[in-house]
């Protein structure tokens, strides 16, 4: 279960960012006009071809947008082990294990399918510009797009003309009772 999940629960490193595009892609069904997968990583892929993956997405009509998180250099990677203390993730050889930001596998991810780059850093995570740019637009298209498909009902038409033959029809018969007397 996800509670028992842990650093320990994965036995070697590596991020393979074309399994993670390629299940995206089938996380959106076709019944979704805008499709927007927002992948955030350090884009350091270690297995797959995450390009070609983009280029899927491109084909099944999903964007990328990308937000990447580290530096160039490189950084530890921390996590809190079940006694609530900040650990460092070692190799098998005790070596502590970097994660280094590659911006140019991001971008190319998110130039693929005609999404975009966002460098998340303290204090702004990338998302607010991802909606700005993204989201926000296609959210009003599909507003538009709903306003399109309203219905006008006509019924009223119908029903005056019924209500009209009801009035004509009172009135001649008023006044064929007048002619009677």
């Amino acid at each position: 279960s996800l509670e028992n999940a842990g650093i320990e629960s994965i036995e070697r490193g590596g991020t393979s960012i074309e399994a993670a595009i390629t299940e995206g892609i089938k996380a959106l069904s076709s019944a979704y006009s805008d499709k927007v997968l927002i992948l955030i990583s350090d884009g350091e892929a270690t297995e797959g071809d995450a390009v070609q993956a983009a280029d899927a997405a491109k084909k099944a009509g999903v964007e990328i947008d990308c937000i990447g998180i580290g530096t160039t250099e490189g950084i530890g990677i921390n996590y809190v082990d079940e006694k609530k203390e900040q650990r460092i993730v070692k190799d098998q050889s005790g070596h502590p294990v970097t994660a280094k930001l590659d911006k140019v596998m991001l971008k190319s991810v998110a130039a693929a399918t005609g999404g975009i780059y966002v460098h998340a850093a303290p204090g702004n995570f990338g998302l607010e510009k991802i909606y700005k740019e993204r989201l926000s637009k296609i959210k009003k298209r599909q507003a538009d797009e709903s306003l399109l498909r309203t219905y006008q009902e006509q019924f009223q038409y119908f029903l005056i003309l019924a209500f009209g033959a009801l009035l004509i029809s009172m009135i001649i018969s008023m006044s064929a009772g007048y002619e009677k007397n």
